[in-house]
Parts: C-alpha cells; sequence; structure tokens
C-alpha cells in the first residue's frame, strides 16, 4: 500500500488499485502514480482546466458528474522527490511540490521486501499451499455433512410394507411390516471426517502460529506481566490495552 503524510490533511492510504510504482534493482522508488477522485469544486480554477465540449474532441467521463479523476505523478529527481497533479490530461496550478528523499511524504510500503519487485509479496503468499489445503478439507467437509444429513429410507421387495406407506407415515404413526425388513442409508464416513477435521485443526494451529494477531499477543503479555488487575486493584481497563497495544504492534511493513 502507499501512504501519503500531510500536514494540513493528515494521512492518506492509496490501495493497490489506485497506484502504480516503479523501483530500481536496489528498491529504491524511481516513479509513483496515483489516481483518486475527487470533487470539482475542489479543484483550483477547474472551470479553466476542464475541455471544451465538441463533438470532434469528445470529454473524459461524464460532464454532468460532480467527480472527476485526479492523477498524482511522483519521481524522483537526484536526491529529492518532485510532484504534480493533472486532471483531463492538464496540470493543476499548484500542485507542484517537491521534497527531499529522506523527508518525503510519499511512503510506499512492503510486506515483505523482494528483491526485483516494486510491490513486495503480502503475508498469504508463504502460507498459501496451507490456506489451499484448509480450503479444500473444509469444502469436502461441508459437502459431506450434507450428504450424511440426508435420510433416505430402503425397503425390502418382499415386505409387507409398501414404500408409499412408510413415506405417507407421519411422526408417530403405527405401520404394519417388520422392522428388519426397513433401513436406513448411511454413510458411513465418520472417521474420515475425523481425520479430516484433525489435519485441518493442525492446519489453523500452523497459520496461526506463523502469523500472530498482535493484539491479541499484546494484551496477553500485558496480563502476563501485570495481572489480570492493575496496581491500583481495578481491572485492565479497554484504555489501557488500547494503549499498550499501540506500544507494542510491530512494524513489520518497510519501504
Amino acid at each position: 500500500m502507499l501512504l501519503s503524510l500531510w500536514v494540513k490533511t493528515g494521512l492518506k492510504l492509496y490501495p493497490l488499485n489506485r497506484y502504480v510504482i516503479e523501483r530500481d534493482g536496489n528498491g529504491d522508488v524511481i516513479e509513483i502514480v496515483t489516481k483518486e477522485r475527487i470533487n470539482k469544486d475542489l479543484i483550483p480554477n477547474y472551470e479553466d482546466i476542464k475541455p471544451k465540449m465538441s463533438y470532434d474532441s469528445p470529454v473524459d467521463g461524464d460532464p454532468d458528474e460532480e467527480e472527476c479523476d485526479v492523477y498524482t505523478h511522483v519521481r524522483r529527481d537526484n536526491n529529492r522527490f518532485v510532484w504534480y497533479q493533472e486532471v483531463h490530461s492538464k496540470r493543476i496550478p499548484g500542485s507542484q511540490g517537491k521534497s527531499p528523499i529522506d523527508s518525503t511524504p510519499w511512503l510506499p510500503l512492503r510486506f515483505n521486501t523482494v528483491d526485483g519487485e516494486a510491490y513486495g509479496r503480502g503475508r498469504v503468499g508463504q502460507f498459501i499451499g496451507d490456506l489451499k489445503s484448509l480450503e479444500a478439507l473444509s469444502q469436502a467437509i461441508v459437502e459431506g455433512s450434507a450428504a450424511a444429513a440426508k435420510v433416505v429410507f430402503t425397503v425390502s421387495p418382499s415386505s409387507t410394507t409398501k414404500p408409499q406407506t412408510l413415506a405417507a407415515a407421519g411422526n408417530g404413526a403405527i405401520v404394519q411390516g417388520r422392522p428388519d425388513d426397513i433401513g436406513v442409508v448411511q454413510v458411513g464416513k465418520t472417521a474420515d471426517f475425523a481425520t479430516a477435521l484433525q489435519h485441518m485443526q493442525t492446519l489453523r494451529e500452523a497459520i496461526e502460529r506463523s502469523v500472530p494477531n498482535p493484539v491479541s499477543s499484546a494484551v496477553r503479555t500485558y496480563n502476563r506481566r501485570r495481572g489480570t488487575h492493575d496496581t491500583d486493584g481495578t481491572r485492565t481497563t479497554a484504555w489501557r490495552t488500547v494503549r499498550v497495544v499501540n506500544c507494542r504492534v510491530p512494524r513489520t511493513l518497510s519501504q
């Protein structure tokens, strides 16, 4: 993901579908292009920028819409970053900016840094095999449970009880026949289901150990060191929990 930190507007987050980035072989950022939807009234001098309506040159997007696409182009220029914004392929006046590399407001973060890849890789990619196996086992158990829940009766061909009589019988009804002539189709897969459930639990525990929850880990650490009560005898409050979580969440993202 891409973060941009500004003094006036604060922190802004760009998901992967709203920006592209280019890096060199060392992983340093060379160029960034972002896309966002902004209200036309918030764009300075939009009336002077918007294209003129004509049949020969169609306008991008619907002219009656209140929002339009604004692109921000960030590129590296020696030891600094420079950027500007444009709309309808025209630069927005006053949108130019620059900053040193070590204090740039543009922070493209990667969970796992991989040489030669501009976007890095997520944590899920390391456990894609276990996740696929867990999904396949879960689907098999759901389908098997649906088949096991189906109730089908069988009637011996030589039985005096007719299938129509058995089908029309209500709950607690009395029908003529022998119990040995009537049976129930059973799946008989209880042992197989138990094996699948046990393997699913093993996969879940392996994934949870590899991808710990920082919030729960911080709370457990806090409770273990301080006990379930604070020094003044009161119980742990939500504010104390949030405060210690903010202090102990590990910084796993890197540029």
